[in-house]
């Protein structure tokens, strides 16, 4: 048995008819000690297609802002009861006041001591994280 080498059709070769621009985004809640290797081989082949092509690392500019330990312990939370936390604050930005959070509290008592033994700060603190201070990152990140 021999073995073939297939070459790259000459279309994958050719420049693009138009060259896009395209960004990559590592949201929250990623790990931050290792860059996305989703986010690299993505962006190689993007570039070497013909685009332009940028990754923008969004987990670690938001690990930067509220420090490694906050940061760490929303991403590395288990959830063995499926709370979803990290995404739980991110919907108000995405989708507004869907639900109340009082509600959330109440399915999720456990939340409530995570939050303070984190911060030493209550859940109207918890609050005003999701619908100001994640928004308003966002939108400078946008």
């Amino acid at each position: 048995m021999t073995l073939q080498v297939l070459e790259s059709p000459p279309d994958l070769l050719a420049p693009p008819s138009r060259a896009l621009r395209v960004a990559l985004v590592n949201m929250p809640w990623a790990r931050v000690d290792s860059p996305s290797i989703q986010c690299g081989l993505l962006q190689a082949i993007a570039q070497r297609a013909g685009h332009e092509c940028t990754v923008h690392y969004l987990n670690v500019e938001l690990a930067a802002e509220l420090g490694h330990g906050m940061y760490d312990l929303i991403s590395e939370l288990t959830d063995e009861r499926l709370h979803q936390l990290g995404e739980w604050l991110f919907s108000y930005a995405a989708f507004g006041a869907v639900g109340e959070e009082a509600a959330y509290f109440e399915d999720f008592p456990e939340i409530a001591g995570i939050w303070e033994g984190v911060t030493g700060r209550g859940l109207d603190d918890l609050v005003e994280f999701r619908r100001r201070v994640l928004p308003q990152w966002l939108e400078r990140c946008v």
